[in-house]
């Protein structure tokens, strides 16, 4: 009899190997999944009761029994979901989730039992009976597990007979036949063993083998796997959108649940399609009890005649929510940009407003031809902290233009040798008395006239030479312009960028162009810098459709590669003296400005103070206003050759301010130049200047010469 007993139990492992391989191989929905989670389930169970029946120790066998529970915990509770899947019975899953919630709670203790003996009491090994095995005193947890099992079962049993009576073909009654010996030899087996009377055997096992023969059956001859058509009619009754058919005579032929309840007694009045056509014609969603349905009606043919109208009621509740959240999701992020944009121009004054005071004043003081060695060197170093700090508040501007989208080119026609002779200086600045070699090649064949954004050039070829000086301690620096090629008014400008510097980890590469990264922390915690640089360069690069690359080997040095294609344009369509004039950063003819009137509108002393100092050797006459409704005054009374505009100012602003002068009669006065100057920088302010009649923009903290440059482009000589 124990060699009989052993037989079966492993014949049930072959079976349910078999089984899972079978259902693993065809698994495409959540039927499919419960059926494989039952069977690994009842796999588990046996294999462990299996090694339980062969072991010859107390410890051994009570090892296999705790291998046991693993599977014996979930089979009950995956066959009745499999029973719901297969009967058509909806389920509440938050319930499931609690009923397998508990089961591991109870696999949980049963594991654990030798800390606390709430599932076994005590634990003996005895040689009688049909096999040795534990006898084991039961706890209270014991009988809660056993009811629990007992409970799942009775239900799928329940469950499945009531599927028996429902069913009308032969074939889905079959099937559910097979299946119930699941829990029908499931609950005869408990029953033998919880009264005594099998010697120690768990009679339960022999259950789960038997239901694993109809299982089997139910598997490969009724093809429980394939059940599609069975489900089919279940499938479109309970779909979310309405189906209604209506044959050729015009008479209901079939009406699913959800047609039913939009458009009640559809299936037997007729009357009722006047509502379902109207719905039609007005072409808008219509809704019930909350939810939103989109109906339309599609004509039947078969073999060529016409069979009649099929009217679908597609559930858009889903899309309409989606779309609201969308749209509310927009508005939000709208609002942010908006706010952050404001933040930004905010901030951006409020920076560049001491900023300017700080960088103008230091230019100031650096005119007296007095100072000693020492305070030359203070002043230059306040200067300097002054222009890194404005170049991180530019970085920080910028990577916001990038971040929303909006940077745009400003592109027009340059110089590009007279672009690199002010870079040249400015490289030989940055290397001061760095013990670094310059190299300079630039390729012969360069146009001496291009049109792109030099500007944002200059911003990109300036940010890999100071990153290259910044990192290199001793070597060289290498700066390298080859043309590419030449093609219809078109060339591709090669710039190479060499260092013998510290080099950059292969491992830190990727993360090169990453906002805010920064490269060998440990290394370079002394040098200055926010990591938006590379990757601002990047995103002007791309925007310019050049690419950049990088070679670095860690401890050498590092190479950086731009390609950027620019327009060549012939030297007649451009005066050279004109490109001179707007490329040089020098030679500014102040004899021009001399006796010039000019109204400075600024709220800020300090910053008054600071336009008086910078502009006192062109030797204009400054009047000042405080804000813009003292502006309008005085420009109404007077004659200004230019308006200095400051943007953010109490009482009134210097955009409406603007737009009143602009609207003043007499052409003296209303046409005067005003040019915006604003520590406003972020990306709309010079439309909003523009727009209000403003001339020109000038930021702060304000450079001498491009300010120079700017106001002799509105003063008459």
């Amino acid at each position: 009899m124990y060699y009989f007993l052993v037989g079966l139990i492993a014949v049930s492992l072959l079976l349910f190997f078999i089984e899972t391989g079978y259902v693993l191989k065809h698994i495409t929905n959540g039927m499919h999944a419960f059926l494989l989670f039952y069977l690994v389930s009842c796999f588990v169970n046996n294999a462990g009761y299996l090694v339980e029946m062969t072991s010859k120790t107390l410890e051994a066998a009570y090892a296999a029994t705790r291998l046991l529970y693993v599977g014996k915990s979930f089979i009950a509770l995956s066959l009745i979901v499999l029973v719901f899947y297969l009967c058509h019975v909806k389920y509440n899953k938050l319930l499931l989730t609690v009923l397998f919630t508990i089961q591991c709670i109870l696999l949980t203790i049963i594991i654990s039992n030798p800390l606390h003996g709430l599932y076994y009491s005590s634990i003996e090994h005895v040689n009688d009976g049909l096999f040795p095995h534990n006898v084991y005193g039961h706890g209270p947890v014991y009988y809660i597990f056993q009811i629990l099992q007992l409970i799942y079962c009775l239900i799928a049993l329940a469950i499945s007979v009531r599927a028996v009576k429902k069913f009308k073909t032969k074939e889905e009654k079959r099937q559910i036949i097979f299946l119930v010996g699941a829990p029908l030899t499931s609950l005869i087996g408990l029953f033998f063993f919880m009264i005594g009377i099998t010697n120690g055997f768990d009679t339960t096992n022999v259950g789960i083998c038997i239901g694993s023969i109809g299982m089997t059956v139910t598997l490969f001859k009724y093809k429980l796997i394939d059940a599609a058509e069975m489900v089919k009619s279940d499938i479109i009754d309970n779909f979310n959108d309405g189906l209604c058919v209506v044959d050729s005579f015009g008479d209901v032929s079939y009406v699913n649940k959800s047609a039913e309840n939009l458009f009640p007694g559809v299936s037997r009045d007729k009357s009722v399609f006047d509502a379902i056509e109207a719905a039609i014609e007005d072409h808008k969603p219509f809704g019930k009890d909350g939810r939103f349905y989109k109906i339309s009606e599609k004509e039947l043919y078969q073999h060529g005649i016409y069979r009649g109208l099929l009217y679908h009621m597609d559930d858009i509740t889903e899309a309409k929510l989606h779309a609201a959240q969308l749209e509310e999701a927009r508005d939000k992020a709208t609002a942010a940009n908006e706010a952050k944009s404001m933040f930004l121009s905010n901030m951006s004054h409020e920076i560049r407003t001491p900023m300017n005071a700080i960088i103008g004043m230091t230019n100031i003081l650096l005119r007296n031809e007095k100072l000693d060695t020492e305070q030359q060197f203070y002043l230059d170093n306040i200067k300097e902290s002054g222009i890194s700090l404005l170049a991180i508040i530019n970085d920080i501007l910028d990577f916001s233009k990038i971040e929303s989208g909006k940077m745009e080119l400003i592109e027009g026609e340059y110089e590009p040798k007279a672009m690199l002779d002010n870079l040249d200086i400015i490289f030989k600045t940055r290397i001061g008395d760095k013990p670094l070699r310059l190299v300079t090649e630039i390729d012969e064949n360069l146009p001496d006239v291009l049109y792109g954004d030099s500007l944002r050039i200059k911003q990109v070829l300036l940010n890999i030479m100071n990153n290259a000086i910044k990192y290199t301690d001793k070597g060289f620096v290498r700066f390298a312009l080859k043309v590419q090629a030449t093609v219809k008014m078109e060339c591709v400008l090669q710039f190479t960028i060499q260092d013998t510097g510290m080099g950059i980890k292969e491992e830190e590469l990727p993360k090169l162009f990453d906002s805010f990264a920064q490269m060998d922390k440990v290394k370079n915690h002394a040098k200055e810098g926010t990591g938006l640089g590379l990757s601002i360069a990047k995103s002007f690069i791309e925007l310019m459709n050049g690419r950049i690359g990088v070679q670095s080997e860690y401890g050498k040095g590092t190479t950086f590669t731009v390609t950027i294609p620019q327009k060549i344009v012939p030297k007649a369509l451009i005066p050279r003296d004109a490109l001179k004039d707007r490329l040089k950063d020098a030679d500014i003819d102040e004899s021009k400005f001399y006796g010039k009137r000019i109204l400075l509108v600024e709220d800020n002393k300090v910053n008054v103070t600071v336009a008086k100092g910078l502009f006192r050797p062109l030797k204009m006459e400054i009047d000042v206003a405080e804000n813009g409704l003292i502006a309008t005054q005085k420009a109404e009374k007077n004659e200004y050759d230019l308006i200095l505009m400051d943007h953010m100012m109490p009482v009134m602003n210097g955009v409406d301010a603007a737009k009143i002068i602009r609207a003043f009669d007499d052409p003296a006065h209303r046409d005067v130049p005003i040019i915006a100057l604003t520590a406003n920088v972020v990306l709309g302010a010079r439309d909003e200047f523009m727009a209000a009649g403003m001339n020109d923009m000038i930021g702060k903290p304000m450079n001498y010469a491009d300010a120079c440059r700017t106001m002799l482009k509105y003063i008459s000589a």
